[in-house]
């Protein structure tokens, strides 16, 4: 895939690693701006009825959850296959520290105020090696694969047409202001990249939002929805946009190396 040109000057990714890159979850600002806001917050709560027993998430917020691990809130993920959940390394351990066992993770589906979809343990955590953050992503294999659809990734092909200029994507997670409920910052930018393998976003989400899905192809009809890349942190050094991603291509390359490539499978209406 062709490395596309920004009016950004690329920072350096041993700068990055060695100091700039926050993840949520940290300190606040010095002006007590919250880490992984950027500027106004402008995440709004998916709700579909006035109350919590109202009707199941419709797709693609259906297939994203709530990773906790005994029992307390831990970071957001989403389905890319029936077994397979997308999230953060750090989610799973500290960078330097060993992938733990997946004993007592679980996976909340469409979770809302208290109520999943579905909840299912985890089986085995799947992540490269933890030398540096430009490998900040982990797939957390399911005990047992749902039935819900899953969110494909985003070619490679897509993604260089998307970033050939800056285009609007949309962030759902789940954060440690809102642990209860997905919220979405939608129409925020894609806008290029820091060089291999950051990309940056100006996409709104704080703690616990580590992990999630940053999506593509949603313009128009949600069940365009693809994965360009899982949100990792944020970065303090140069100008805005401080979001940062780690992109698709990268992680189905990780996934081809494990034995578990996935196709660019279609989502529920038979795109492809």
């Amino acid at each position: 895939m062709p490395i596309l040109a920004s009016d950004r000057a690329p920072l350096p990714v041993a700068a990055l690693v060695a100091a700039a890159l926050l993840w949520p979850g940290g300190p606040a600002e010095a002006d007590g701006a919250v880490v992984g806001i950027q500027g106004r917050d402008d995440r709004t709560p998916v709700l579909t009825a006035d109350t919590a027993e109202s009707a199941p998430y419709p797709w693609p917020w259906r297939a994203i959850g709530r990773l906790d691990w005994g029992g307390a809130a831990l970071c957001t993920g989403a389905l890319i296959a029936p077994d397979l959940v997308l999230t953060a390394r750090h989610c799973m351990a500290s960078r330097g520290a060993p992938i733990p066992e997946a004993s007592g993770l679980t996976f909340a589906a469409g979770y809302r105020f208290g109520v999943a979809e579905t909840t299912t343990a985890g089986a085995e955590i799947l992540a490269p090696p933890a030398e540096s953050q430009t490998q900040d992503f982990a797939v957390v294999r399911l005990a047992t694969g749902l039935n819900i659809p899953p969110i494909p990734l985003a070619s490679d092909d897509r993604l260089s047409l998307i970033l050939a200029a800056p285009s609007h994507v949309v962030l759902p997670s789940y954060s440690r202001d809102r642990p209860d409920v997905l919220s979405v910052h939608d129409r925020c930018i894609l806008d290029g990249q820091f060089g291999q393998p950051f990309w940056y976003h100006t996409c709104d989400g704080p703690s616990g939002a580590s992990g999630a899905p940053i999506l593509v192809g949603m313009d128009t009809d949600p069940s365009g929805a693809r994965i360009a890349g899982v949100l990792i942190g944020y970065t303090t050094a140069g100008p805005p946009p401080h979001g940062v991603m780690i992109p698709a291509p990268v992680i189905r390359a990780f996934l081809r190396a494990q034995g578990l490539a996935i196709a660019d499978a279609p989502a529920p209406d038979g795109r492809p």
